[in-house]
C-alpha cells in the first residue's frame, strides 16, 4: 500500500503506533511528510494532515516552514517553556542531526520532554530526522523512552532502515517510502 494512503488508513482507524519509523532513500520526502503527519497529529480538529485553520495547525505550518528551509536552531530543555512564546510549537520537537551524529544530550532532552502533558494539542510529536545518525549511545538511550513512551506522545524516526540498531527497529512501526515522482517531487516540495 502507498504510504500515504497508508497513514491515512492508520488515522482514520485511530491506531497511529508510539514510534513510526519513515524509511527510503534520500530525497523520498520522508522529512516533508513526516512533518505534515506532524501536524495532523497535532491538529486541534483531528484531521489526518490538518486542518490549516486552529492554532495548532498554524503554529506548525511556521514551524515547517523554519524546518524546510533549514533556519531551525537547536532547542535546550532549560528554553522549552519560551517555546510557544517565541513562536514555536510547544507539543513538537524537531531533532536534526547536530554535526556528523544524534547526539545524547539531544536524546536526553527529548525524553524529559516526552513525559510533560501536552500544552496545546491532544498529543505531543517528536520528529527525529536522519535517525540513522545516532551514535551507538544515543540509540541505546532512545531505546529506554521507546520501550514505555507515554501513551500521548509519537515519535516519527526518519532516515535509512538498513543503518538502525534491530532494537531500535523492532520498537518502531516502519513505512516505507519509495523514491518520488518528478511530479510528486514538485507536489511535495512546492519546487
Amino acid at each position: 500500500m502507498e504510504p500515504i494512503a497508508f497513514l491515512e488508513k492508520l488515522r482514520a482507524r485511530g491506531k497511529v503506533p508510539g514510534a513510526l519509523l519513515f524509511y527510503g532513500p534520500p530525497g523520498a520526502g520522508k522529512t516533508e511528510r513526516a512533518l505534515k503527519f506532524s501536524k495532523g497529529l497535532l491538529c486541534m480538529k483531528d484531521k489526518t494532515w490538518g486542518c490549516g485553520e486552529c492554532i495548532s495547525c498554524r503554529e506548525m505550518e511556521l514551524v515547517e516552514e523554519r524546518i524546510l528551509k533549514g533556519e531551525w536552531e537547536e532547542i535546550t530543555v532549560a528554553e522549552e517553556s519560551f517555546l510557544y512564546l517565541a513562536g514555536e510549537h510547544p507539543d513538537f520537537i524537531f531533532i536534526p542531526p547536530s554535526g556528523d551524529s544524534v547526539r545524547i544530550d539531544q536524546i536526553r532532552a527529548l525524553g524529559e520532554f516526552a513525559l510533560k502533558k501536552p500544552a496545546l494539542s491532544q498529543r505531543k510529536v517528536i520528529l527525529m530526522d536522519e535517525a540513522h545518525r545516532m551514535t551507538r549511545e544515543s540509540a541505546n538511550a532512545l531505546l529506554k523512552t521507546l520501550e514505555e513512551p507515554p501513551a500521548h506522545t509519537h515519535f516519527i524516526l526518519t532516515g535509512s532502515k538498513d543503518a538502525l540498531l534491530p532494537t531500535i527497529l523492532s520498537r518502531t512501526y516502519g513505512v516505507s517510502f519509495p523514491p518520488l515522482s518528478r511530479k510528486t517531487f514538485a507536489e511535495v516540495t512546492g519546487k
